[in-house]
């Protein structure tokens, strides 16, 4: 049919794979997609801060008040605090788009029902929502030690076998003597 466009959306790279797979290594599967395709294009990643602004916009938990937040407001002037702690955390757990989205809406539904009088440590949470979506393996490994977390987070191989990026830190977050996190003065 004339001025009729088909766009299929692909990850032509893990398309290309997945053919291998059943073809065989040495079949030129890049070249067989190019059959079916007549033009590519690649898109841009968003900028963490603004997918994670999306995301928690789109949730509706951009502004929720249940959330107690251990960083320092003067360290981010310009910045929602929610929105700094979402996308700071998933460059630490090298989360994709698509992981990034299950885990606000894992937020979202706790949040949903959440009935407790104090406010969700929205660190501790973020954390365990993305260690498990990261790998659920190493979160049941935690979950196993019974709340002692400290001693198994501080194994010398559990960020390594997590493939975590170590880079990111917050300068403004430090421990509290209860075992928590303090805002600095």
């Amino acid at each position: 049919i004339p001025g009729v466009v088909f766009i299929v959306a692909t990850d032509s790279k893990q398309l290309a794979h997945s053919i291998n797979a059943v073809y065989g290594n040495n079949f030129a599967s890049e070249r067989y997609l190019k059959r079916f395709f007549n033009q590519e294009y690649n898109l841009a990643k968003p900028n963490n801060y603004n997918y994670a602004n999306y995301l928690l916009k789109n949730n509706g938990l951009i502004d929720n008040d249940n959330f107690f937040i251990p960083l320092d407001r003067a360290q981010y002037l310009e910045q929602n605090l929610r929105v700094v702690l979402f996308s700071e955390y998933a460059k630490f757990f090298k989360l994709g788009l698509r992981d990034q989205e299950q885990v606000a809406v894992m937020l979202s539904s706790i949040v949903l029902v959440w009935s407790g009088s104090e406010p969700i440590h929205l660190a501790y949470l973020l954390f365990l929502i993305m260690l498990k979506q990261k790998n659920d393996g190493m979160f049941t490994e935690l979950n196993e030690t019974h709340n002692n977390y400290k001693d198994a987070l501080l194994k010398g191989d559990f960020f390594t076998r997590l493939d975590a990026d170590m880079t990111i830190s917050f300068k403004d977050m430090k421990p509290s003597v209860s075992g928590g996190y303090s805002v600095s003065e």
